[in-house]
């Protein structure tokens, strides 16, 4: 059985953000995306665990961390850290191959407790901001004497989660206070996908 346990902490200076806010340019309100700059940090650990039963494996992971930021206007004095955007606490995985005579049988599972940015905005709301998905797959495997191939059906987001992914693809207004984010909703819905591979 294999462990790995790893501690880290990483300083990134002179990052750069847009925020949305509204600001006064001589007697003129202005909304907009105006610049931000400064610094980050982030800090934690990752478990690393791996099991081989002959031809089975099985392996996990988890990691516990923080990410903060300090940011500021072009000439303003930075203020002191708070919790970036993307900060995301835990982030659990696993996943599991079984290797039955010429049958794969694999799944894998992946939770994280959700987007700092989604919890600060919707407190009081009911909605679950965290991350889960459960993907699994089925390969055959066949060798005939001219050729090889592996036929399969693999399923991504087996119990079709409703999932919110930070992502560049759609801009998403909070607050004139935290700005903007960019979210996709439902990241990966239910997905079957049948697969024949051939070598010849």
């Amino acid at each position: 059985m294999t462990f790995n346990l790893e501690g880290y902490y990483k300083q990134t200076r002179n990052i750069s953000k847009r925020v949305f806010e509204q600001r006064t340019v001589g007697n003129t309100q202005l909304d907009g995306l105006f610049p931000y700059i400064g610094n980050a940090k982030t800090y934690g650990i990752d478990f690393f665990a791996k099991k081989d039963f002959g031809r089975h494996s099985l392996w996990a992971s988890y990691t516990l961390s923080k990410a903060f930021e300090s940011l500021a206007p072009p000439g303003q004095p930075l203020p002191a850290y708070t919790l970036a955007p993307h900060h995301q606490l835990h982030e659990l995985k696993a996943a599991g191959i079984l290797n039955i005579y010429k049958f794969y049988l694999s799944a894998n599972y992946v939770y994280g407790s959700g987007l700092q940015i989604l919890r600060q905005v919707f407190a009081n709301g009911t909605t679950d901001f965290s991350y889960n998905r459960l993907d699994a797959a089925i390969t055959y495997k066949f060798t005939p004497k001219h050729f090889s191939g592996e036929l399969g059906v693999s399923v991504l987001n087996v119990l079709n989660t409703q999932n919110l992914k930070y992502a560049n693809l759609r801009n998403f207004q909070l607050t004139d206070d935290l700005g903007e984010i960019k979210v996709y909703s439902n990241a990966v819905p239910f997905t079957p996908t049948l697969f024949l591979k051939l070598v010849f």
